[in-house]
């Protein structure tokens, strides 16, 4: 048995010890993996695929990039004080005018790039085919318009006559026109193919751009309190750890765009000396092109040349915005640092002050001249009274009160009905115990397989004074049980006393063989019924009161008699009713009645063997 138990622990504490592996193992590699994948929540999106360089499959790149307003769009949620939201507008108004200076500067270089392109090959024949098809869309618009009644006033009578007479040649010339319209634009799109103008794309993203800049106003932006008053508003340990970790991310994010428009600065200053001497390299190779053609190209590059140094100085500033952006956020961590120490140090008041209460309590305690029992429970609810005490103190510090009180207290309140439901049941118990068909003190009852009397019925508990098995002796063992009074609830119990303490008992003794064993058996009988005959009709009417009325009337408490055949004889087991109390007496008394009416019969047995002795003698003679 021992060995069993020794290979059951074992077994047991090898799958715990297995368990305990693979769960460190999952939280080693859970933890791993978040550090390799830090970067992907410490970063925008957007300055991701920047520095990567990538664009997604199937989309066409952009021409004109847009990060520095999406970088500003972005930050602008999160600002959290009204010095914070002030850099976030600012930042994102200079961003927005960098975008603008940043489309106008594409179109004006493609427009001056497609002034100075040479067309060959397939470009060159685009380009013949769009002057045609300019000319006949020209035509088909002027059809149209003469179709429509779009003449001169002195010809409006003729042009109505004719109009109501030739609709459907003014439908024709309208399919027309949609028709030679479609294949310019096509002829347009396939020539910005061939000969490398982006103006069409450019505008493109230029739309697009202006509805997402529109979207973005319709946000409602929360106007915040000053920095400290901000900071102020974490009342709470928690929340001001939760706002420390998230000035750090900020922080994060805003020198990363300060970084990125930086260096955005500096490629702008480099693409600024690039572009300036590409486009007189391009200006000068143009020899024979007219004066009025010169002009245009100087001023176009002299344009250029501002918006790039435009954008330079929105980059600028946009960076020094940043800056001080950063710097307010260092501000307000220190807030924010000095208002946890704050909680901090009341967390260790507290503790302290435990401490204290503790050592005092024990000081009073030791002056009381108490017994070691009473100074033990009393130190004991002192204690549990100062560490309940304090925890909630330290749970308020660190998350305040709860502010959904009514969803606090239900949750409580369910937690409490399913931790005790025990002592629910048992009080609801309590009243089906004190009912009519309850028990009560002196009641003999078997509770749960206990059989007791019961000495006590509690608020909570019921007590029996325990009873060894009825059908054995029936006799006190002098110990004290206690049960919840939730069995009478989800359990079962037998109250013996509601129908007066019966109880079926049984005797049992030998028919010697050289006697009428049915004649016997019959007596036998008849001496138990005689005796148990008061009992079995007092019986039969507390078993009638107790089924009150409900057709059973064929209830009876008759003895029986049973005959068993052994070796020596004849074994008679008699049942019988008898009352609880009674059933010691009871069976002396039967076992004395048939003791004796077996000794009546077997000297009658004796006497006269005797008597017939002697004549058989006679007649042998």
């Amino acid at each position: 048995m021992s060995t069993n138990k020794k290979k059951s622990g074992q077994i047991l504490n090898s799958t715990r010890i297995l368990s305990l592996a693979l769960c460190l193992l999952m939280l080693a590699g859970c933890l791993v993996y978040t550090w390799m994948t830090q970067d992907t929540v410490a970063q925008l999106s957007f300055l991701r695929q920047s520095n990567a360089g990538r664009t997604t499959p199937g989309t066409r790149k952009s021409i004109v990039s847009i990060e520095p307003w999406q970088t500003a769009s972005t930050l602008l949620p999160m600002a959290v004080s009204a010095e914070e939201q002030d850099y976030a507008m600012a930042a994102e108004r200079v961003a927005d005018h960098d975008v603008d200076q940043s489309f106008a500067l594409s179109l004006r270089l493609a427009g001056i790039r497609a002034r100075h392109i040479t067309l060959t090959g397939p470009a060159q024949e685009i380009a013949q085919k769009i002057a045609d098809l300019e000319q006949v869309v020209k035509q088909d618009q002027q059809q149209v318009h003469q179709l429509g009644g779009d003449a001169p006033a002195s010809d409006a009578s003729k042009k109505s006559s004719e109009a109501t007479n030739s609709s459907d040649d003014l439908e024709t010339a309208r399919a027309q026109l949609s028709l030679d319209s479609g294949e310019l634009e096509d002829a347009r799109r396939s020539f910005a193919h061939f000969s490398g103008d982006d103006s069409d794309q450019i505008q493109q993203e230029l739309i697009s751009y202006h509805q997402a800049q529109q979207q973005a106003q319709t946000a409602f932006h929360v106007a915040a309190a000053h920095a400290v008053a901000s900071a102020r508003q974490h009342r709470t340990l928690l929340m001001r750890i939760q706002s420390l970790l998230h000035q750090n991310e900020r922080a994060h994010l805003l020198e990363q765009a300060a970084d990125q428009i930086s260096d955005e600065a500096v490629a702008l200053t480099a693409e600024r000396a690039t572009t300036q001497k590409t486009l007189q390299a391009l200006a000068a190779s143009r020899s024979s092109s007219s004066r009025l053609e010169q002009l245009q190209d100087s001023n176009s590059v002299r344009q250029i040349l501002s918006i790039y140094d435009d954008r330079i100085a929105c980059d600028k500033m946009l960076a020094s915005i940043y800056t001080k952006w950063i710097a307010q956020v260092a501000l307000q961590h220190r807030i924010l640092m000095h208002l946890v120490v704050v909680s901090l140090a009341w967390v260790v008041t507290t503790i302290l002050a435990l401490v204290l209460a503790g050592m005092l309590t024990q000081r009073l305690l030791e002056h009381f001249q108490l017994d070691n029992r009473q100074t033990h429970t009393l130190r004991t609810l002192t204690r549990m009274g100062l560490q309940l005490t304090g925890t909630a103190a330290i749970l308020l510090i660190v998350f305040g009160i709860p502010k959904q009180v009514s969803t606090v207290l239900g949750l409580t309140t369910a937690a409490l009905t399913i931790a005790l439901q025990d002592f629910v049941l048992a009080f609801f118990g309590w009243f089906l115990l004190m009912g009519r068909h309850g028990i009560h003190v002196g009641d003999w009852v078997e509770i749960n397989g206990v059989n007791g009397e019961v000495i006590e019925v509690g608020l909570f508990n019921t007590a029996l004074l325990e009873l060894s098995s009825l059908t054995s002796k029936g006799q006190h063992t002098g110990r004290r049980i206690s049960f919840l009074n939730s069995f009478a609830i989800r359990g079962q119990y037998f109250n013996f006393s509601t129908s007066g303490q019966w109880m079926w008992d049984e005797v049992r003794i030998g028919i010697p063989k050289n006697l009428d064993i049915h004649q016997v058996a019959a007596e036998i009988e008849h001496l138990v019924s005689e005796k148990t005959a008061d009992n079995a009709r007092a019986a039969e009417h507390d078993w009638l009161r107790v089924a009150r009325g409900s057709g059973l009337s064929k209830l009876t408490a008759a003895s029986t008699i049973s005959l068993r055949p052994t070796v020596d004889g004849i074994e008679a087991t008699i049942h019988y009713i008898t009352r609880a109390t009674d059933r010691f007496a009871m069976r002396d008394k039967i076992y004395l009645q048939l003791l004796a009416l077996l000794q009546d019969k077997q000297e009658e047995k004796e006497s006269s063997g005797r008597e017939a002795a002697p004549v058989q003698d006679g007649r042998g003679v």
